[in-house]
């Protein structure tokens, strides 16, 4: 039995679930996600509706200001989705009659480690942990899935992406801010011994059901 068999059967029941965990998770998109604080750097996308020439994607300077037409000059680092919403609400109504504005926030996080494309990704919201790995390749067969690391200013948290994916509990459990910095290590190449083999058929057994549950 090679040293890798369960990092290998992961990695193939990952990449054969990644198609109908990404329905699952489009379909929950039209949920309400907490108000995201924005941050220097991150992508808005704004509608305004009926005068759409105002539309358009406008980066948060590092001044924290984001720059737009009739309105020059809105602060928004450090404030939230929905406030910088009503804002923008209030703002258009003083030279438009009834405005109508959305604002898609598009943020930036790191995954490093033992992913196969490291890297920095611009996500919305509603993306999840995984689906940050996903968007790097997933994880290196020696990937230590089930100690994956998101490090914040003042904070870091542990995530079993491994018992997730195995239960399909907590897929959702971390919302990602801006900035946040994803961490998979690698896995100690001797970390296999006969004592766990059970422990591989288990998980075999264990990720055919997820299988199941996802296909039928």
């Amino acid at each position: 039995m090679s040293i890798h068999l369960r990092s290998v059967v992961f990695l193939i029941a990952f990449a054969a679930a990644q198609g109908a965990m990404a329905a699952h998770l489009y379909g929950q998109a039209q949920a309400t996600a907490p108000s995201t604080i924005l941050r220097a750097g991150d992508l808005l996308r704004i509608n305004v509706w009926p005068n759409t020439e105002l539309s358009g994607e406008f980066t948060i300077e590092q001044d924290g200001f984001v720059y737009l037409p009739l309105l020059a000059e809105v602060r928004a680092a450090g404030v939230s989705v929905d406030d910088l919403r009503a804002e923008l609400r209030r703002r258009y109504a003083e030279v438009q009659r009834n405005p109508v504005v959305t604002v898609t926030p598009m943020f930036q996080v790191s995954v490093t480690g033992a992913v196969q494309r490291p890297g920095i990704h611009l996500i919305s919201p509603n993306t999840s942990l995984i689906d940050a790995v996903v968007l790097s390749g997933g994880f290196q067969g020696n990937a230590d899935s089930e100690k994956v690391r998101i490090v914040r200013p003042g904070e870091v948290t542990d995530y079993d992406a491994f018992r997730a994916l195995e239960t399909g509990v907590g897929m959702e459990a971390i919302a990602l801010r801006s900035g946040d910095h994803i961490f998979v290590p690698f896995r100690d190449p001797s970390w296999f011994t006969a004592r766990n083999a059970f422990e591989v058929v288990r998980t075999v057994s264990t990720l055919v059901l997820i299988w199941d549950r996802f296909f039928r």
